[in-house]
């Protein structure tokens, strides 16, 4: 009879075990993490789950990138909002036709004759719907507006009769006439 030992089960440096919470952060996959530092993903997904170590690693590359992405993402949106300016300003940078002027030896030169042609009423209200609309999400405000004075007014007579109806009724148990107390 042969004997069986207890398998033993792979230990991983600090070292081994941040590399793998890096990898798994940047490919977004426990089985590309494996295959990039030979962790079994089943690890790298028990340590997701629960070592801090592990989850603190992670949470840096999260919060590192997040915070590039959103500089990035502010750079464009200043340089999108200087553009939309400039076209509300100015209007649209228009080609109309290509010039070609030949000169005596031959030689022949193009040049673009550009314009600039105001924003359609359409395009403005586009431009700055949108741009209200992210400024309100970025804002934690509402971006829809839902329902009309006539809702309104519908809900309002609702809630009264609710009310009305739920209310206790006063009884009127005897009355007094005046000069009548005794």
């Amino acid at each position: 009879m042969k004997k069986q030992f207890p398998k033993t089960r792979p230990t991983y440096t600090h070292e081994q075990k941040l590399w793998a919470a890096q990898e798994y952060y940047s490919t977004g996959s426990s089985t590309r993490a494996e295959k990039i530092t030979g962790i079994p993903h089943k690890t790298i997904l028990t340590w997701k789950r629960e070592d801090p170590d592990f989850q603190n690693v992670y949470q840096y590359f999260k919060d590192d990138n997040e915070d590039k992405y959103r500089s990035q993402m502010t750079r464009i949106i200043g340089k999108g909002l200087d553009e939309i300016e400039d076209r509300i300003e100015h209007g649209d940078i228009k080609s109309e036709k290509v010039e070609v002027t030949y000169d005596d030896e031959g030689g022949a030169s193009a040049e673009a004759i550009t314009y600039r042609q105001p924003m359609s009423g359409k395009d403005l209200v586009y431009a700055t719907g949108i741009t209200i609309d992210k400024l309100r999400v970025s804002n934690n405000l509402p971006t829809k507006i839902v329902g009309s004075a006539d809702e309104t007014q519908n809900l309002l007579a609702k809630f009264e009769e609710l009310a009305t109806k739920h209310m206790p009724q006063e009884k009127v148990v005897s009355t007094i006439e005046k000069g009548d107390a005794s």
